[in-house]
């Protein structure tokens, strides 16, 4: 099969949701390269997965509406950049999606009690931001939680209590006590799906990987980018000791990684000569995409 044909059907098999795809577009192309870009560019590029162009004006109009996007006009050229508080949602992300491997090491727990008094949001709240529940008001998490979005103890004047030899508890226990907390049997299948739909891609040669071009390497990598992005931020990123022993993130993390730094060249080169902001065409001007790379390749 040919290698565009590969990644057509691969694209098939899960439909990219349009507001969800240009969450993506920004925060791995968009973001590192000043955070502002012409909605042609958006435009182009879901078109060539299936995302016709009032699609992305409707969406891109909610992203303004919630107060993720604000938009500007330079002539005839409509162009869209982060507002302040989706920069920090992006940020808090890409210390998930684009970190690179950290030491082994023994991690603590919070755990958080939350009032009578707090609102029924609350609890939702704190597990959209990685925790597990305990109980009607007592909630768990693997130190550090500061990577997470979303709500936190404080936010509802919940008490929070931290321990710093958590991980030292027999595992066995550990593992019981995760099981019961977070979705785990669900997400161990998030993670085996992604690896199941990108291990071909992934075993492409050079030669084949090659004759995608630009164009295709950056759809590739934006899709591959949503999927594990989806799977990543509902990770509640347990210490080993706490997971099952077949956990597959690892395996899925090394994948994606291997897989984002062999796309990256043509990818990056096709934005650096088609993505335009109202000043002109996008580029690195933090050196953060090369800062990604280098963390990526050490997986």
């Amino acid at each position: 099969m040919q290698p565009e044909q590969h990644l057509r059907d691969t694209l098939a098999q899960r439909p990219q949701k349009a507001g969800a795809f240009i969450v993506t577009l920004y925060g791995d192309v968009v973001v590192p390269r000043g955070g502002e870009v012409w909605i042609g560019n958006i435009i182009e590029i879901c078109a060539e997965i299936g995302i016709n162009e009032s699609l992305v004006r409707t969406s891109v109009s909610r992203l303004v509406a919630a107060g993720r996007l604000r938009g500007t006009r330079t002539g005839r050229r409509s162009f869209y950049r982060l507002t302040e508080a989706a920069q920090s949602e992006f940020a808090r992300a890409a210390e998930v999606l684009f970190a690179p491997p950290g030491p082994c090491e023994e991690r603590g727990w919070r755990i958080v009690w939350l009032p009578p008094t707090a609102p029924p949001e609350a609890m939702q709240g704190l597990r959209e931001s990685g925790f597990g529940r305990l109980g009607a008001r007592l909630a768990i998490a693997p130190e550090p939680v500061s990577r997470r979005g979303g709500a936190s103890d404080a936010d509802f004047g919940g008490l929070s209590f931290r321990t710093d030899n958590g991980c030292a508890a027999d595992p066995d226990m550990l593992r019981v006590l995760a099981a019961e907390c977070w979705p785990l049997d669900r997400l161990a299948c998030a993670y085996e799906d992604f690896i199941e739909r990108f291990a071909p891609l992934a075993a492409l040669t050079e030669a084949q990987m090659a004759q995608l071009g630009g164009r295709l390497c950056l759809i590739a990598r934006l899709v591959l980018v949503n999927e594990f992005r989806h799977v990543a931020l509902s990770d509640p990123d347990l210490p080993d000791a706490a997971r099952p022993s077949d956990w597959p993130a690892d395996a899925a993390r090394r994948l994606y990684a291997r897989l984002y730094c062999r796309l990256s060249g043509a990818a990056d080169s096709h934005v650096a000569g088609h993505f335009i902001d109202a000043q002109g065409k996008l580029r690195d001007r933090y050196g953060t995409v090369a800062a990604r790379i280098d963390a990526l390749s050490r997986y």
